[in-house]
């Protein structure tokens, strides 16, 4: 079991969900070829996923099926967006470790699901 983001603290989630096995353990696949990984989304209530861009109060996230991703040290450490390359590196390591990708978005984070 996972606690949401900080937006629970707001009453935008309602606390704690459940990650799926396929997607805990490709997200660790996925940390051994990549890196450390900075998940910014995981588990997401339905009205947490509605919120979201492009939600839709049932997707892959309300599941735990999905994340929303960048690569650790790109994102937290350098404290910057990755560029269109970077993104592409990580959006091809994730596929190769099996996850569906959603392509980048506006930020440049991965969306990955398993």
């Amino acid at each position: 079991m996972i606690k949401q983001d900080s937006d629970t603290e707001n009453g935008l989630h309602e606390g704690y969900g459940y990650i799926d096995n396929a997607l805990y353990d490709g997200l660790d696949r996925l940390s051994h070829a990549a890196g450390r990984l900075h998940v910014t989304s995981g588990y997401r209530c339905p009205r947490g996923d509605l919120a979201a861009p492009n939600g839709t109060g049932n997707g892959y996230h309300t599941y735990g099926r999905a994340a929303d991703l960048y690569e650790y040290s790109i994102r937290v450490t350098e404290n910057r967006y990755p560029t269109p390359e970077e993104f592409t590196i990580l959006e091809t390591l994730a596929r190769m470790e099996g996850a569906r990708t959603l392509g980048g978005y506006a930020d440049w984070h991965l969306h990955v699901r398993w």
